[in-house]
């Protein structure tokens, strides 16, 4: 490297020796530039595709990794706090007076931790929850029959089987679009 008064003394000496050596550090300097403008574009890139995540690019959400954004409410703030409103009166199912089923949760020891055995004691009263549960539901099955005979030198009942077989088509058509509305509702 050299300082400025080298480079004076070397500008009187040798004129062209200095124009080629600033030629050349102008045709480093170019290509130094063009360089980094070509990292600077990688490195643009590279970076675009690490902010890429299922939200903003065509990728699944399986790609996001354990990095997940964090989801984004669509929904406008009110003002209010969750849950139930001051002065709205809450609904639910009435307790059934008579309910179908009722089970006992004995106590056996005392669940405060100290040990007593609560069995042979008299208890003071229940605490209740109600659960209300849906019966399954069954099939309803239903065989029709149609009557075959003989009359003299004949079989007679072809046409009641052909209308047998009818009924059972239209009845499997109409249950196929129950179970059809049900696979939509579900």
């Amino acid at each position: 490297m050299w300082g400025r008064k080298e480079l004076k003394l070397e500008i009187r000496k040798n004129p062209g020796a200095v124009v080629t050596l600033v030629l050349d550090l102008q045709n480093e300097n170019l290509s130094l530039k063009a360089q980094l403008h070509k990292y600077a574009e990688r490195n643009q890139a590279l970076a675009g595709r690490l902010a890429q995540n299922s939200s903003n690019s065509s990728k699944p959400p399986s790609t996001d990794g354990y990095a997940k954004p964090a989801p984004k409410s669509l929904r406008k703030r009110t003002g209010r706090k969750p849950g139930g409103q001051k002065g709205h009166k809450g609904s639910r199912l009435a307790p059934a007076e008579k309910p179908d089923y009722t089970v006992i949760h004995p106590l056996g020891l005392c669940p405060c931790g100290c040990g007593a055995d609560l069995r042979n004691r008299p208890v003071l009263h229940y605490e209740e929850r109600q659960v209300f549960d849906l019966p399954p539901q069954k099939f309803e099955v239903t065989a029709h029959r149609a009557e075959v005979d003989r009359a003299i030198g004949s079989w007679v009942g072809a046409r009641t089987v052909r209308e047998l077989e009818a009924i059972g088509r239209a009845h499997d058509t109409a249950l196929s679009g129950i179970f059809d509305m049900a696979a939509i509702a579900d």
